[in-house]
């Protein structure tokens, strides 16, 4: 019954849901210009890349519909990996420990024409809080 529950409680405590950054992972962003912003999300090991990429997209579309704009396009993006060893004498284990992936992304108030990518940041809030099963804010 006790490792049961001291099981629960770790797997709990590992995974990262969609929140604000603390020691458990979670998004953030910084302002570069009045229409450009870095969106970051923080994740740990228990994180798939598929959930990454689209908590990096979610928050992308809550940081352009928070500035009053409707669109925005990724100007470019990175992903890293952040592993650790672990090991004894004659043997050494790496394992990922976390990941990190951010986005540049660029607002727009009105769709732009010229460009080949263009996301609704409506439309992306409102697809990925249905899959994540989100509570999405008022938009």
């Amino acid at each position: 019954m006790r490792i049961t529950i001291v099981a629960l409680l770790l797997v709990t405590a590992c995974a990262t849901g969609y929140h604000e950054s603390n020691l458990a992972g979670g998004f953030s962003d910084t302002q570069l210009q009045d229409d450009t912003f870095r969106v970051y999300f923080h994740g740990n090991a228990f994180t798939t890349a598929e959930e990454m990429s689209d908590y990096t997209m979610l928050r992308a579309a809550e940081v352009a519909l928070d500035h009053g704009f409707k669109f925005f396009v990724v100007a470019d993006q990175a992903q890293t990996t952040i592993v650790g060893a672990a090991g004894t004498r004659g043997s050494i284990s790496i394992y990922q420990v976390g990941a990190n992936h951010s986005q540049t992304i660029v607002c727009y108030p009105d769709k732009p024409q010229a460009m080949a990518l263009v996301y609704d940041a409506n439309a992306v809030y409102g697809s990925i809080t249905t899959k994540y099963r989100i509570h999405p804010k008022t938009k």
